[in-house]
């Protein structure tokens, strides 16, 4: 399981620092390790398999959440020892993990490397890659947070156990493979490691350009002006001014906008 691998990875590095007094690093990668891979990222996955999985999987999933967080605060322990003491008093009995009547006194963890799965790694790499593509084809086509939307998958490769989580992880109402993406002219499109993704909405073109439009037309301005021929000259910029930031906004805005029309099909 790719979790537990990030886990054994984590242990590794984090002995190597402390052995050599490198606690900013210890810091660094334990923080990494429990705000990106465990909190927002594992903790999402598990609640798809919470809510949609079998009773075994289910009882497995919420064994993984408290065995990795057990080994957590063992690996903390050192660096904040009070509240992980005090977590650690609940969390370890909950997954018959308490042999010593304090944290102190409790076996720091181990790698085991048998437990690093590089096909894990990959899986894992492939589902954050979909929903990356699936996030930002909602924000390229400003399609609101509240607004759920069906998404059909093109691709030659069966996806099937990556599909099931992007309904609660991209909010959409369903994710379908599908041997060719329906015809809709308005439906933004975008590539992901070879399979096309297609959501299935309406987008009003005429009022989207416009928008963008207008943003493109914002950010030109400050820059145009400050040309020589402008008929209103503006103080010449330094060069770390603002000036330069607008031009590059404007030109991710146009690229924003070809990519739009491309995804529209027009």
């Amino acid at each position: 399981m790719w979790i537990i691998g990030r886990l054994n990875q984590t242990i590794e590095q984090v002995t190597q620092a402390y052995e050599t007094y490198r606690f900013d690093l210890a810091a660094e990668t334990l923080y990494s390790f429990v705000w990106n891979d465990y909190c927002d990222w594992y903790l999402e996955l598990a609640k798809v398999q919470l809510q949609t999985g079998c009773a075994s999987r289910q009882r497995a999933t919420r064994h993984t959440l408290l065995r990795v967080l057990e080994a957590a605060l063992r690996l903390l322990h050192p660096i904040i020892p009070f509240i992980t003491e005090e977590l650690w008093q609940t969390v370890a009995p909950m997954c018959d993990a308490k042999t010593a009547d304090s944290i102190m006194l409790a076996r720091f963890p181990e790698t085991d490397g048998g437990e690093i799965v590089q096909t894990a790694f990959g899986q894992m790499t492939v589902l954050q890659d979909l929903i990356g593509a699936v996030r930002n084809l909602r924000g390229e086509t400003g399609i609101q947070p509240n607004v759920k939307a069906p998404l059909f998958v093109e691709s030659a490769d069966d996806l099937a156990d990556y599909l099931k989580y992007l309904p609660m992880m991209t909010r959409l109402t369903e994710a379908r493979q599908v041997a060719a993406l329906p015809e809709s002219g308005d439906a933004p499109v975008a590539v992901c490691n070879g399979a096309r993704l297609m959501l299935k909405v309406e987008i009003d073109k005429a009022a989207e350009t416009a928008r963008l439009s207008k943003e493109a037309e914002k950010l030109q301005k400050p820059w145009t002006n400050s040309m020589p021929n402008s008929p209103n000259p503006a103080t010449p910029k330094s060069p770390g001014a603002s000036g330069g930031k607008d031009k590059a906004d404007l030109a991710e805005l146009e690229d924003k906008m070809a990519k739009c029309k491309i995804s529209w099909r027009s």
